[in-house]
């Protein structure tokens, strides 16, 4: 219908399928490209000073935001910011769009936060920047809870969340929010993000299917990557406000401020836009992911379909959901294992547990040797520990 296609629109023009621009400026990249890559070469020396600052400096030194900013400069990436006066020290959540690898560290030379990673966007730049954790192996009510104690203590480094889960190109539309920022209940600081390069070499900041590290080398590659912030108004939630109203009406604020539309699209919107960019159909899409389903399947029985296939949707990576249901933050019911699963796991989840307390003294051998192993030996190593972390969280009982 036309809803579904106007969605469609809307989904491939807020993410750039090409990196670079055919038309005449692709030849002054050309030219460009040998003074590009001695910048690369000299930023990523640079780059390491700046990972050294950021992590010996206190996280509230004045100090360390000048010299984060200095070596911002230098790699690149000019950062200006306006509305500080709306800045509220007692507000200890900042929610902020997400255009690009660089948003944390142009935001760490204005406003020093912790990042705390999305369940489906976990990366090395959270760890970089000191990502924040409450307690991942905890039940999901558990962290929110430690979350907001958290937050109600004075004086304390706030917590930055990118609702958005992954970037766009921050010329269309805003992202459906997510809710973890907004399930704690307090106010937010909104912040708005505008990333732009200079129109004469035509290289986006990011596309559809990039990663974060491709990213990271093409802005060190890139002379010259601005960005404008943005400090707007503490949001509060209206009494009786569900976490999806809360979190909808700051995508609003945030939206206004960058004159963007808001959508309710999603992180699978763009991995659908970036499958299409592949060439591959919505069959071969569709056929992926149950490939994807099944091999959560065979690693953990016990947990229906439809709940590894809704989080693998968001995540687009077996990996961090099978870690999502092992860690204990998605909530479901435990479906009857078959007996030939269960035979295949061990004779008895007591047995399962005392040969993986076993196997444990032998992980680090076997993580040297990993690259070695055939890939029955592999998948086999990654089902046992996948298991063994389930079984020490939530124990036998929680399989019957």
């Amino acid at each position: 219908n036309m809803a579904e296609v106007e969605g469609r629109e809307t989904a491939h023009a807020a993410f750039d399928k090409y990196r670079l621009v055919a038309d005449w400026r692709l030849l002054l990249l050309v030219l460009f490209a040998p003074f590009g890559l001695v910048l690369l070469i000299l930023r990523l020396f640079l780059s390491f000073q700046l990972f050294v600052i950021a992590s010996i400096l206190p996280k509230s030194s004045f100090v360390r935001r000048v010299a984060l900013r200095g070596c911002s400069a230098v790699l690149g990436l000019f950062v200006t910011v306006d509305g500080v006066e709306n800045r509220q020290d007692a507000c200890n959540v900042v929610v902020c769009n997400h255009v690009s690898v660089m948003d944390h560290c142009a935001l760490e030379t204005i406003l020093p936060t912790y990042q705390v990673p999305q369940l489906s966007l976990q990366t090395t730049v959270s760890w970089f920047w000191s990502g924040k954790r409450f307690g991942v192996s905890d039940r999901l009510e558990d962290v929110v809870d430690r979350t907001r104690e958290y937050c109600q203590v004075e004086d304390v480094v706030p917590l930055l969340f990118f609702p958005e889960s992954t970037s766009t190109n921050g010329r269309v539309t805003l992202l459906k929010f997510s809710s973890q920022a907004f399930e704690l209940g307090v106010p937010v600081q909104p912040v708005a993000i505008a990333t732009h390069r200079p129109s004469i070499l035509p290289i986006a900041i990011s596309t559809v299917d990039s990663s974060c590290l491709t990213d990271f080398l093409w802005c060190l590659f890139y002379p010259v990557t601005l960005c404008h912030i943005r400090i707007l108004p503490v949001v509060e939630p209206l009494s009786g406000d569900t976490p999806a109203n809360f979190a909808e009406q700051t995508q609003r604020v945030i939206a206004d401020a960058l004159e963007l539309q808001i959508s309710s699209l999603e992180i699978k919107d763009k991995l659908y836009v970036a499958n299409e960019a592949r060439g591959e159909s919505q069959t071969r899409i569709d056929t992926r992911l149950a490939g994807m389903v099944q091999q959560v399947k065979e690693v953990l029985p016990h947990v229906p379909v439809d709940v590894i296939r809704r989080d693998l949707q968001r995540t687009c990576c077996v990996d961090t959901t099978v870690s999502n249901i092992v860690e204990g933050t998605i909530r479901f019911t435990p479906e009857p294992v078959p007996p030939a699963g269960r035979s295949s796991i061990s004779p008895s989840p007591l047995k399962a547990t005392v040969s993986d307390k076993r196997n444990c003294s032998s992980s680090g051998a076997r993580s040297v040797s990993h690259h070695h192993l055939t890939f029955a030996e592999r998948k086999k190593a990654f089902v046992e520990e996948a298991r063994r972390r389930y079984l020490e969280k939530h124990g036998p009982s929680s399989d019957r």
